[in-house]
């Protein structure tokens, strides 16, 4: 379990906030982690365990693409924001989301310098969702992002009418958006999620 002592809501227009970005990468360099657990690395037919959201004035396409940074496959994610969308990824039903041995949670994006921002979120055991720092696409190329689970706030803007807050990230997770538009349009690419320690 994590431990917030006071919740805080960082939101700053521009400015990424997400410790541990590595600079820009050519593709088919990247490993995984040692000692880390892989997510989702795309290699495989997620089925229904991937999908989308989008609210009436919004829009969100996912597509595989021969675009990775390890591996064949990777997710693209284009999208058009006006009030919400995302992308939710669930475990498999044989296995559970318990990262509570690890530190911090990995993907790598790739940019476009697009000027959109976005969040990847958290749904704990007790249906409370958890929100990153806020990310931004002011980059070209492959970075990998780093988001210690300390740095995930309960939102304040909105949760779910039987989500028990307690401002505490309470595990096995249910789910995760590795992709929550909060603004802007354009397209991402995102490969290798992991949990690191």
């Amino acid at each position: 379990m994590v431990r917030f002592n006071k919740l805080v809501a960082v939101a700053i227009a521009g400015l990424s906030l997400v410790a541990g970005i590595a600079g820009p990468v050519g593709a088919q360099t990247a490993q995984p982690t040692p000692g880390g657990l892989v997510l989702v690395d795309f290699e495989t037919d997620l089925g229904d365990r991937l999908s989308t959201y989008a609210g009436p004035a919004s829009s969100i396409k996912t597509t595989i693409v021969e675009q990775a940074v390890q591996g064949r496959y990777a997710l693209r994610i284009d999208s058009v924001l006006k009030d919400w969308n995302g992308v939710v990824v669930q475990p498999p039903k044989d296995q559970v989301f318990d990262w509570s041995s690890f530190r911090a949670l990995s993907l790598w994006v790739f940019g476009t310098n697009s000027g959109q921002m976005f969040v990847v979120e958290l749904n704990d055991k007790g249906e409370e969702h958890f929100r990153s720092p806020l990310i931004t696409d002011d980059f070209t190329g492959w970075k990998q992002i780093v988001i210690p689970f300390e740095e995930f706030a309960s939102r304040q803007d909105w949760q779910p009418e039987n989500a028990d807050i307690d401002l505490d990230i309470t595990w096995p997770i249910k789910d995760f958006q590795p992709f929550a538009s909060v603004g802007g349009a354009g397209y991402i690419v995102i490969d290798l999620i992991e949990v690191i320690p």
